[in-house]
């Protein structure tokens, strides 16, 4: 980061820091700024410029409608069009505004800690544990009535929906942790009505996720780049779809319940394989598959 600058001198004038700019006077802005915005967009989940343009294109669409030589037919169309992008624009708002819970809730129920790789999931899948139960449970309250609200605004916000089932499995998370059946060892004590409660919260997200699923629109083919990459360059990773990032966490709610169930000494196969064809339908690699299959809790026991 920068030094940061001096105070002016005794006696030197102040400067003035609203002064408008130069005409021709260039800002730099620190790489590290631009940097450390992409990371808080990243682990917040929130498009913070995405309002931006549906704003825009909503204002654009109202101005060509006022114009004279616009007829009150084509006026209306491009209205109803501008009404339609303020619409998704509100719904946005309110989506980021629960992810800003969401992001709240996991940062109490995980407390940014990565296990060591026996522990379960991959390095970096913070262990959940249930010393915060209350407010995890009122942010993850309030960002579901963000994400509510925000389909109350647009009903085919798909965004909203998958949050909700998302919503689910944080929560049934939160309920393993309260019920002894999170972190290195299972307590001698197992809490049956918070363990219950997961099973039911796992079951509703996996309905959820099969529900959302069902809603989203037919994806289109993507085009193949017209230009091969150069010898000693790397291809861009793809943008995983919509259809694949439902289908991961999918597959993560039904690897954390079969987890669950492995503690408990139920049966957790079943649902440790469907977890597996999720990650392969999703396009997960199978290296990634093995390595989660390796930490798994059940899998670890029978070796």
């Amino acid at each position: 980061p920068p030094a940061p600058t001096p105070a002016p001198a005794a006696g030197a004038p102040a400067t003035d820091a609203a002064a408008p700019l130069a005409p021709n006077e260039v800002v730099e802005i620190d790489e590290w700024i631009l940097d450390f915005a992409a990371l808080f967009r990243e682990h917040l989940g929130i498009d913070a410029e995405a309002h931006l343009d549906l704003h825009a294109e909503g204002l654009e669409k109202c101005n060509e409608a006022l114009e004279s030589p616009v007829s009150m037919a084509a006026a209306d169309e491009m209205l109803a069009g501008a009404s339609l992008k303020f619409q998704e624009a509100a719904a946005l708002a309110l989506f980021n505004w629960g992810n800003v819970h969401m992001c709240a809730a996991r940062k109490a129920m995980d407390g940014g800690r990565d296990p060591p790789l026996e522990e379960g999931g991959p390095p970096g899948a913070a262990i959940a544990t249930a010393d915060k139960f209350d407010e995890v449970t009122d942010r993850l309250a309030q960002a579901e009535g963000r994400y509510v609200a925000a389909l109350e605004v647009k009903p085919d916000f798909h965004d909203a929906s998958i949050a909700l089932a998302q919503r689910r499995y944080e929560r049934a998370r939160l309920l393993c942790a309260a019920a002894g059946l999170s972190g290195a060892t299972t307590s001698g004590s197992v809490d049956a009505k918070r363990a219950d409660e997961a099973e039911s919260e796992f079951n509703a997200a996996c309905k959820d996720f099969t529900t959302v699923l069902g809603q989203l629109p037919e994806e289109e083919k993507k085009e193949k780049p017209k230009e091969a990459p150069k010898e000693g360059e790397e291809a861009p990773a793809e943008e995983p779809s919509m259809k694949a990032q439902v289908l991961v966490m999918w597959g993560n709610t039904l690897f954390e319940h079969s987890q669950m169930r492995a503690r408990l000494k139920k049966e957790w196969k079943p649902l440790l394989d469907d977890a597996v064809v999720k990650f392969k339908d999703a396009g997960c690699a199978q290296a990634d598959i093995d390595q989660a299959l390796k930490v798994h809790r059940g899998v670890r026991a029978e070796k």
